[in-house]
C-alpha cells in the first residue's frame, strides 16, 4: 500500500511542477516570498532544502516537517543595508498522523519620499508584504516523506495599491542516512493584481542534496525561477558541538551564486549558541557590492 501512495505522490508532484514550468518567461512580484525564514539557514547560504530538521526548513521543502521531533517555535529578524526589515514567526508540531506547521512573515521596505506638483513632500511605505502559511507533512516510510504548504499573500505598494492571492508548495524527501535528496515546487499558483496590473509571483523549483549526521550538516541546493528563468545555486554547512548537557554551539558558512552577475555572489557566515532547549542564531552575508544583511533568530523546543 505504501508503494502505491509513494507512486501517487511522485506523479502529483511532477505534474504540479510541470504545469507551473509551462507558463513561460516573464517577471514576478511578491518579494516576501524570496526572503529567508531562518538565521541558521542564512548562515548556510540557504542550502536548506534537505540539510536541516528544524521547523523553518518547511519553507524550503515542506516534506522536512516530517523530521520534526518536538514542538518548536522559531523567530527571525533580518536587517538589510537600506531601511528594509523582515520578520518571520513559525510554529511546528509532530503528531501521530503527521506534522503540522503555521507561520507568518512580514516585509517592510522602508519609507519613500514623494513630492507633488506643488512641491509638497510626504512619506509613504514603499512596500509592505504579509504572508501566512499552513503546512502539513507525512512520513510514508523511513526513506520517503511528502509535504504541502498553503499560503496567503497580501502586498501593498505605497500603501494605496494593494493585492492578495493564494498559493501552495509541494515537496518530497528521500532519506538514505546520512544522504538526503529532495525536490520542491514553490509558489505554484497565484498572481498579484494591483488595480489593473496583474503580476505573477516567483514560482520556483528547488533540487536539494544533503548529508546529515549528528554534528555535521552539509547541503547543496539548486533553485530555478520558472517565471524569470533565472538560476541560483548554494552550498553550505554546519558543525555543532555540545560542551555539556545544557550548553552547545555551532559554526556555519556557505556560498551562493546566480552564475551570471559576480557582484551578487554572496559568502555567508553564522554561529549558533544552544542553552538547554533555547537556540540563538546569527548570520551575516557579504557580497562584492558591499551589501551586508544581518539575520538574528531564536528557536525554542518544548
Amino acid at each position: 500500500m505504501k508503494k502505491y501512495i509513494i507512486f501517487i505522490v511522485l506523479i502529483v508532484t511532477i505534474k504540479l511542477v510541470s504545469n507551473a514550468y509551462s507558463e513561460g518567461v516573464g517577471s514576478s512580484s511578491g518579494m516576501v516570498l524570496n526572503f529567508p525564514t531562518s538565521a541558521r539557514a542564512v548562515g548556510m547560504a540557504e542550502s536548506y532544502g534537505v540539510a536541516a530538521e528544524d521547523v523553518s526548513s518547511l519553507y524550503y521543502n515542506p516534506a522536512n516537517l516530517s523530521c520534526l521531533k518536538n514542538k518548536t517555535f522559531s523567530i527571525l529578524y533580518r536587517i538589510g543595508t537600506d531601511e528594509d526589515k523582515y520578520t518571520n514567526l513559525t510554529f511546528g508540531q509532530p503528531l501521530l498522523w503527521g506534522s503540522i506547521g503555521i507561520g507568518i512573515s512580514y516585509l517592510d521596505l522602508g519609507d519613500i519620499q514623494l513630492i507633488d506638483s506643488q512641491g509638497e513632500e510626504w512619506n509613504k511605505k514603499a512596500q509592505e508584504d504579509y504572508i501566512g502559511v499552513i503546512s502539513y507533512s507525512k512520513e510514508i516510510s523511513k526513506w520517503f516523506s511528502f509535504g504541502v504548504n498553503l499560503k496567503y499573500l497580501s502586498s501593498a505598494i505605497l500603501q494605496d495599491y494593494k493585492a492578495k492571492t493564494f498559493s501552495y508548495d509541494a515537496g518530497i524527501l528521500f532519506i538514505y542516512n546520512p544522504i538526503r535528496f529532495g525536490i520542491t515546487g514553490a509558489n505554484l499558483s497565484g498572481k498579484l493584481k494591483y488595480i489593473n496590473t496583474e503580476e505573477k509571483i516567483p514560482k520556483n523549483i528547488r533540487i536539494s542534496l544533503g548529508y546529515v549526521q549528528k554534528n555535521i550538516s552539509l547541503g547543496i541546493d539548486f533553485k530555478r525561477n520558472l517565471i524569470e528563468f533565472t538560476n541560483l545555486a548554494s552550498i553550505g554547512g554546519e558543525y555543532s558541538y555540545s560542551f555539556n548537557n545544557n550548553l552547545g554551539g555551532a559554526i556555519r558558512c556557505g556560498y551562493r551564486t546566480d552564475f551570471k552577475n559576480k557582484i551578487s555572489d554572496t559568502f555567508f557566515v553564522g554561529l549558533g549558541i544552544k542553552w538547554k532547549k533555547l537556540n540563538f542564531d546569527y548570520a551575516i552575508g557579504f557580497s562584492d557590492d558591499l551589501d551586508k544583511s544581518n539575520a538574528i533568530g531564536l528557536r525554542f523546543e518544548f
